[in-house]
């Protein structure tokens, strides 16, 4: 499915957690739940307004500011407001 975000909404995609499988076997997880900030990839962007993101980009957001759109086979969609992601994530 397709989106065009309206009102500086921005449509996200979380991003499943990194983990790290140490020499030993430990799994380490990349995502702090304590935190409650996630990563995500913009999917669709307000063209109407200027923002600092683009489609593709990594994200950084709580997922309290966010509002679930879709979550069809396993895949969490949001819409969230742009004043309210916390960073991009530069490569």
């Amino acid at each position: 499915m397709e989106y065009r975000p309206i009102n500086q909404q921005i449509i996200i995609k979380r991003l499943e957690k990194e983990e790290v499988t140490t020499a030993s076997g430990l799994i380490v997880s990349t995502e702090d739940r304590s935190q409650l900030i996630f990563r995500g990839e913009v999917l669709a962007v307000d063209e109407t307004y200027a923002m600092d993101v683009v489609v593709g980009d990594i994200v950084l957001y709580s997922p309290t500011q966010a509002i679930t759109i879709s979550a069809e086979a396993g895949e969490n969609v949001f819409a969230i407001n742009y004043k309210h992601l916390l960073a991009v994530v530069d490569s």
